[in-house]
Order: C-alpha cells, then structure tokens, then sequence
C-alpha cells in the first residue's frame, strides 16, 4: 500500500507542475505485476523524431470551408451562431442564426429541414456540444472545431484549437 500511495502522490505533483502533464494516470500495480498480467513494457532508446498528424473529428467543418460559407449565402447549409446574446458585441456573420446553445434543443426546428446546420462559437466548445444535440435529434450536421471571432465591421477571424 505505501507504494501505490507513493505513485499517487507522484501523479499528482506532476499535474501540479503545470508543465502539460495534465492526463497523469497512476498504474495501481508495480512494473512486475503490470508485466505479470501480460502487458508490454518498451525498453531501449525512445524515437528521436514524432510525427503528429491530427485526423478531423466526425462532423467538423475546416476553418476554410467556413470561411468561404461566411462570405456568401448558401442554400444547403445555415451557419448557427451559437454565442448568448450579452455576447455578441459584434455582427453575425451575414445569413447566420443566432440560437444560444442552451435554447438549442428546444430551437432546433427553426432550422429549415432542407439545410444542414453548421455550428460555430468563440471556441469550438460549444459548437461540438450543439454538434452533438443535433446528432441526437436526428439531423445531420456540422461544427467548427476552431475558433471564430467577428470584429466590429463583421470580420470574421478563424483560428485552430
């Protein structure tokens, strides 16, 4: 027992740490029992070079194709401003609804049936979450997994997660 007491105190200084540890999991066995069970343990030296390539989320819009749909009006798809009206301090995008995301369930059928919504918000966040609502409601659907500012003169800023 004191050795999983003291994993667990290690886990825990390492999330404190603030260094991007933020998933620390603590194994409730040793390494012996944790190869006794039959799971691997790698050995030697680690890669020198790691390739990430992010696969897109099911649902997601790119910040490109947002862009162009923000530029002119289409009908097949309607952009879904997700923001709380002491929010918004700037325009909507031109042809966008705003229906915050905690009305949305009970909006969603002012949404034409023949057009596809495209969620978006300040973060993304909110966008996934309505993504999410509107899958669960039947309707197919999209989200930007970015960032979407609109400045005073209607603007629109994307930006990554």
């Amino acid at each position: 027992m004191p050795a999983l007491r003291a994993r667990a105190t290690c886990g825990r200084w390492l999330r404190r740490l603030n260094k991007g540890y933020h998933e620390v999991r603590v194994l409730p066995v040793g390494v012996a029992e944790w190869q006794q069970t039959g799971h691997p343990v790698a050995t030697g030296p680690t890669e020198q070079r790691i390739t990430y390539r992010p696969e897109p989320k099911p649902g997601t819009v790119g910040i490109d194709q947002l862009a162009e749909m923000a530029k002119a009006s289409r009908d097949d798809v309607v952009l879904v401003d997700l923001r709380n009206p002491e929010e918004i301090t700037e325009p909507l995008i031109e042809h966008a609804l705003n229906i915050p995301l905690d009305q949305l369930e009970a909006r969603l059928a002012e949404i034409p049936a023949d057009r596809i919504p495209i969620f978006y918000c300040p973060t993304g966040a909110r966008a996934e979450m309505a993504y999410n609502l509107g899958m669960k409601a039947g309707r197919e659907c999209h989200y930007v997994d970015a960032g979407v500012t609109i400045d005073r003169t209607g603007n629109v800023r994307l930006a990554s997660r």
